[in-house]
């Protein structure tokens, strides 16, 4: 089965030389790589001009907006590619160097002609220079991603717990087939009057578009599966630059995406929160807690 993986990049041609590298040195290559440029100032484009050289790959330039494009781009990396129902798609961020075998396993947990999601481990260092980490101290991934990656448990998350909360923090990796991504995009074109897997709502903004996957993915019961602990990225975290105001439109379209699930009587309302106020509430208390203060605007 054909796969393909979308890679957003904004202004990282410091990471790009190791990234790249990682890449080339999966254990499994896919048919094609697509690099999204999102209005890079730097040396990105050559970066990735010189790897597509010797590698099968889509190069897509963006220069909508004036703020990070996430979603955006990873819609527009998508629309290049004609997807039949059980191809299989990594969404990858610029700024994550994945382990050697992610590729394989993130591939084969998604391999069906039912719809399905993988998400990878993550494991987070601040960047402090161009060579210089420290382990990244925020509890924010820790507190959600402890309750998956563990072993002798079922990986399958619509197995665990953390459907009653109602989120998943990405790892800034993953992978869906083309038959979640279809009823994915479904459900926003009836929510946004576009067919977008990403959310528009997030556009601009500095996170939130791909948990807004993962909680369609819950409540409408598409199976999600952590793929093997090993099998994870480096996410080299820069100094926080996040918008403050995207948190109120995340909540505003968490609240219309559970309002449409209750109509559909959609599959997986039985395991999540039922007010969406006490989702909120407990999540941002929970993050906040381990994150330094300058990503809430103090």
């Amino acid at each position: 089965m054909p796969f393909f993986t979308i890679t957003l990049i904004h202004n990282q041609a410091l990471n790009l030389p190791e990234i790249l590298l990682a890449y080339k040195s999966q254990s499994l290559v896919p048919d094609c790589f697509v690099f999204v440029l999102d209005r890079c100032t730097d040396k990105s484009q050559e970066h990735i001009q010189r790897f597509a050289v010797s590698n099968t790959c889509i190069v897509i330039e963006n220069t909508y907006g004036d703020s990070f494009m996430a979603g955006y781009c990873r819609d527009l990396g998508l629309s290049s590619l004609e997807l039949s129902p059980t191809d299989v798609v990594l969404f990858l961020d610029g700024d994550c160097i994945p382990s050697r075998n992610l590729f394989r396993s993130m591939y084969s947990s998604s391999c069906s002609d039912v719809e399905s999601l993988a998400i990878g481990a993550r494991e987070n260092q601040i960047c402090q220079g161009s060579s210089n980490f420290n382990i990244d101290g925020r509890e924010g991934t820790p507190w959600l991603k402890g309750k998956v990656f563990q072993r002798g448990i079922d990986n399958t998350v619509n197995a665990m717990c953390l459907a009653k909360i109602r989120m998943l923090i990405w790892s800034c990796c993953f992978a869906a087939n083309a038959a979640a991504i279809s009823k994915i995009k479904n459900i926003n074109t009836t929510l946004g009057g576009r067919a977008r897997m990403f959310s528009e709502s997030f556009d601009g903004k500095w996170g939130g578009e791909d948990d807004y996957v993962g909680l369609i993915a819950m409540l409408w019961g598409v199976p999600v599966v952590a793929v093997n602990p090993e099998d994870c990225v480096q996410h080299i975290w820069h100094p926080p630059r996040t918008d403050n105001s995207f948190m109120h439109k995340a909540k505003e379209k968490y609240k219309q995406l559970h309002t449409y699930a209750i109509e559909c009587n959609a599959p997986g309302l039985a395991n999540a929160a039922t007010d969406p106020q006490i989702f909120e509430r407990d999540f941002f208390s929970k993050l906040r807690s381990g994150m330094p203060d300058a990503c809430f605007g103090k």
